[in-house]
């Protein structure tokens, strides 16, 4: 109970922290203290690629993805962590493993595939090498 009450006090100053050093901080702690938790991993994502940290973000989601890939919420977050870094394969691979099933207007996954799709299609393009390029359309 002090350890669930300790965390959502550090959650809650972390929201109300306008120094981005001290919200990565509080973000950290809350990691540390409860790392199975994924709310807190994907919160600290999250502020990674908010603040165009893309590395980090990759560095934070990948090994609670590869221990939980369950969780299609922290498999689609890193998807995008991956994207944002400009790994489109490996995007495209972990969506075709990943199961959601829409809810209520939930399109995120869908927006995820078609994004990686076409970057994967402008990479082609850049090579010339079109056949490739329409293929991933």
């Amino acid at each position: 109970m002090k350890m669930s009450i300790l965390l959502l006090s550090i959650h809650f100053f972390a929201q109300l922290e306008s120094d981005h050093a001290a919200k990565e901080n509080y973000l950290k702690e809350a990691v540390s203290l409860a790392p199975a938790k994924w709310q807190y991993i994907s919160d600290l994502t999250r502020y990674y690629l908010a603040n165009n940290e893309n590395i980090k973000a990759l560095e934070t989601i990948a090994p609670f993805y590869r221990n939980s890939p369950e969780q299609y919420q922290i498999g689609l977050l890193y998807t995008r962590a991956l994207i944002n870094n400009k790994k489109y394969v490996a995007a495209e691979n972990i969506l075709s493993d990943i199961i959601v099933l829409p809810a209520e207007g939930y399109r995120d996954g869908h927006k995820l595939y078609r994004q990686t799709k076409l970057m994967l299609a402008a990479e082609e393009l850049l090579k010339n090498n079109l056949a490739e390029a329409q293929q991933n359309r």
